[in-house]
């Protein structure tokens, strides 16, 4: 089984205590020469001292260390961002949600997208439209900046967020917790920030084109390291930095930082860029309608039946002559989980298939987006096991080229920057496209060649990331060789 430092040191993360996990097929956690296996998967977020998340093929899993034993298990996430106070969330193409521990709080949808949680949990930050161009930041939903964000970062109080001023530049924004003033902590015109807490204030760590900056927030003076680092993690622990990352090929790196280390002249402050208005334009206030009182009846339902079986609901709203019923939308809720949604002051409320178990159901019944009334949840449907096993069905209806389309928008600056392309973003779209098209082709053909089945999602987002970062055909071609070798299949 290799080792963090013999290539299996992918996506290493810095605990609150110092320890570090990393890892991709198979998890370990622990310090330089003194690893532990935990177990398959990869991807390690910290969730507490001794508490840990990580992604199992479908399934994200959470993980007591000093117990060692799984917590519990959710399903599997593309994206996740955690606090050390069991507070993490989690997105994949259905929406965002937000857990504490294996237990689910909050369902951001598909509209909202958590960029970012501050260490202590306390603070998170988001963004609206998340595939619009311009788009709202807000820090614990209060409106904080607006324009091209690209990402953000939280201290336990001070906030620092990157903002896209041109084609090939950017900018680094800041606030600190003492003032309102949103500040240029810009150092170079690309850059890509990690707010660090240290008992002096904020320290911003940036990415570079050729390795990454690390200084106080505002200044200009600080450390310049050169080199590939990446998927970095770093940490104030003691006095000093911590930074952890990996090399293209997987080999686990650290290095420490003393606050004592000579640091040097980064360069001058860039001077400011016109960019969009930092609020969204102010609309006028619009007085909320009068609602009437309203009642949402069940008139029926299905309540029992064999999987696949899909609940259906029957409602009915009183009242409704009174109200203009485009506004009236009911909601049906299963496990407390909003499924599926009908506008009118009648209709049915179907569900998708659901497998077996007991589920409990509610509706609720909303007034121009302003809940008005529910139902109980004493009803419950049973589904039963099925009497003849369900012929399998593929769950990913997602094709290779519309795959592409998604990976070219997502990493669309660093390809064009990988290409040295230049034009307007018209311009440069379908250049991006096509390499991104024939990247995903190589990678389904390598998976049906190695591992004879094609690619799932997951695998193309991932191995797509490694050609951003300059990986060639051969390369990635190792890789799989080498997951398969380690028991992946």
């Amino acid at each position: 089984m290799m080792t963090p430092e013999t290539g299996n040191g992918w996506f290493p993360t810095i605990g609150p205590t110092g320890r570090i996990g990393c890892g991709n097929v198979d998890v370990f956690v622990g310090a330089p020469q003194a690893w532990r296996h935990v177990g398959r998967g990869g991807g390690v977020q910290w969730i507490g001292p001794d508490i840990i998340t990580y992604g199992d093929g479908d399934e994200t899993v959470v993980y007591d260390l000093s117990a060692s034993q799984e917590l519990g298990r959710v399903e599997g996430y593309n994206h996740r961002i955690s606090a050390t106070n069991g507070r993490w969330c989690g997105t994949r193409n259905t929406g965002t949600r937000e857990y504490m521990g294996s237990t689910m709080v909050r369902d951001w949808g598909r509209d909202a997208f958590p960029v970012a949680l501050s260490p202590n949990g306390s603070r998170i930050a988001h963004v609206d439209r998340p595939l619009e161009d311009l788009k709202t930041l807000y820090v614990n939903d209060v409106a904080l900046d607006y324009g091209a964000i690209l990402s953000a970062s939280l201290g336990n109080a001070d906030t620092c967020w990157l903002v896209a001023t041109g084609t090939y530049s950017r900018a680094v924004r800041g606030v600190r917790q003492e003032s309102s003033i949103i500040e240029d902590w810009s150092v170079l015109s690309w850059e890509s920030p990690v707010l660090v807490d240290t008992l002096d204030g904020p320290w911003i760590y940036s990415t570079t084109q050729t390795g990454f900056i690390l200084r106080p927030a505002g200044s200009t003076v600080g450390y310049q390291y050169t080199g590939d680092y990446f998927y970095p993690s770093v940490r104030y622990i003691d006095g000093g930095f911590t930074v952890v990352s990996s090399t293209e090929r997987g080999v686990f790196q650290y290095l420490t930082i003393p606050l004592s280390a000579p640091r040097v002249h980064l360069g001058e402050a860039l001077p400011p860029i016109e960019v969009p208005p930092t609020q969204p334009p102010v609309e006028p206030p619009v007085e909320p309608p009068t609602i009437p009182p309203l009642e949402v009846t069940v008139r029926s339902w299905t309540s029992e039946g064999s999987a696949p079986f899909s609940i259906v609901v029957d409602y009915a709203v009183s009242n409704a002559d009174a109200v203009d019923e485009t506004l009236v939308v009911a909601t049906l809720l299963v496990n407390g989980v909003a499924l599926v949604q009908a506008t009118g002051a009648t209709g049915l409320l179907t569900t998708p298939a659901l497998p077996p178990g007991q589920y409990p159901i509610a509706v609720r019944l909303a007034y121009d987006d302003v809940e008005v009334a529910r139902t109980g949840v004493s009803r419950i449907v049973t589904v039963h096991p099925p009497v003849v096993p369900p012929t399998p069905t593929p769950t990913d209806t997602l094709s290779l080229p519309q795959i592409a389309q998604l990976l070219s928008g997502v990493f669309f600056e660093q390809i064009s920057a990988l290409l040295g392309l230049q034009g307007s973003e018209v311009e440069r779209r379908p250049v991006v496209h096509e390499w991104t098209v024939a990247r995903c082709e190589t990678i389904d053909a390598l998976y049906r060649e190695i591992f004879d089945r094609p690619c799932d999602p997951e695998g193309f987002g991932s191995r797509v990331l490694l050609y951003v970062n300059g990986a060639t055909d051969t390369q990635i071609r190792q890789a799989l060789r080498m997951a398969w070798d380690n028991g992946d299949r």
